[in-house]
């Protein structure tokens, strides 16, 4: 249905939690534009959208916005000119701070959206905000324990990617005080995926501010040497 740019928001939705990306950057970037064409106005929209503006997001799209002819014709240039300065500073003028507040109110309704927590999780470390993210990860991860109770599905990609902010999160929230939990974290996501990046620079890090300077230099040199 996806494929065929269904109007059923269900389908939708679904479809974007159980393709289980591996990062947010991976999802094909048509099928974000056919989604934001048809449900840019719906919470999940909303996170989207405010996303693809964002300085985070790698993807350029461009929606072409439903016209209303006959109010249009009513207007002048000047008002013409003037309504499109207006949308402009609404969309892609918008500040972080208002493309965060409209992902966090998008969140508030559609809580059932892994992909709508990964992207204000992602969003909010990003600014540095990590008590908030804190919050929004452990929300996130009930959420993941109890889609895969109810539905028998693994989510692998997105267990790990929660795991590995979560650790992060931990790393940098109150720190040091949760090194040790985010350790063990970033341990346990390295025995499934030893060549997960993030989880070692999360080790990394950590054993870098414990004063484990020869580990860390290893675990860094290893990863440096990759890319």
């Amino acid at each position: 249905m996806v494929l065929v740019k269904h109007t059923s928001f269900f389908a939708w939705s679904l479809y974007f939690d159980w393709i289980d990306s591996s990062d947010l950057s991976t999802i094909d970037e048509t099928t974000l534009k056919n989604f934001l064409e048809l449900f840019k106005s719906e919470p999940l929209g909303q996170i989207i959208y405010a996303y693809v503006l964002s300085d985070l997001s790698p993807f350029k799209i461009d929606i072409e916005e439903k016209k209303k002819p006959s109010k249009s014709k009513e207007l002048s240039q000047e008002e013409q000119q003037l309504e499109q300065l207006e949308t402009d500073e609404t969309d892609s003028s918008l500040a972080p701070e208002e493309l965060l507040a409209l992902m966090v109110q998008g969140l508030e309704s559609c809580k059932t959206s892994l992909l709508a927590y990964r992207i204000v999780l992602s969003y909010q470390i990003h600014l540095k905000l990590f008590e908030s993210a804190l919050a929004t990860c452990q929300a996130a991860i009930q959420l993941l324990a109890t889609s895969t109770r109810h539905t028998g599905f693994d989510f692998k990609n997105s267990k790990e990617y929660l795991l590995v902010n979560y650790g992060v999160v931990l790393t940098y929230y109150e720190a040091p005080k949760n090194f040790k939990r985010a350790l063990q974290i970033f341990d346990k996501i390295l025995v499934e995926s030893p060549t997960n990046v993030n989880a070692r620079v999360g080790k990394g890090l950590i054993l870098v501010e414990r004063g484990e300077l020869q580990d860390a230099r290893t675990l860094l040199a290893q990863v440096s040497e990759e890319f």
